[in-house]
């Protein structure tokens, strides 16, 4: 359960549009995995391009995680 609670207080601090590198540490995996999940289609409704940058929205990415 401590596990848990510090996953989830770790969940509350992200930002609410996230950087790739953010999101592959909160996921534990390479940031270049991410790029391309984002690229491929993977994180479509989650992935937003603002510019050059990518963005992945906190809101979408917890409903592809929890599915």
């Amino acid at each position: 359960m401590k596990t848990k609670t510090a996953c989830r207080s770790a969940w509350d601090e992200l930002p609410e549009l996230m950087k790739i590198k953010e999101v592959a540490a909160y996921m534990r995996t390479s940031p270049n995995w991410v790029y391309e999940s984002a690229r491929s289609g993977q994180l479509r409704p989650a992935a937003t391009r603002l510019g050059r940058s990518i963005r992945i929205r906190k809101a979408a990415l917890r409903q592809i995680l929890d599915a």
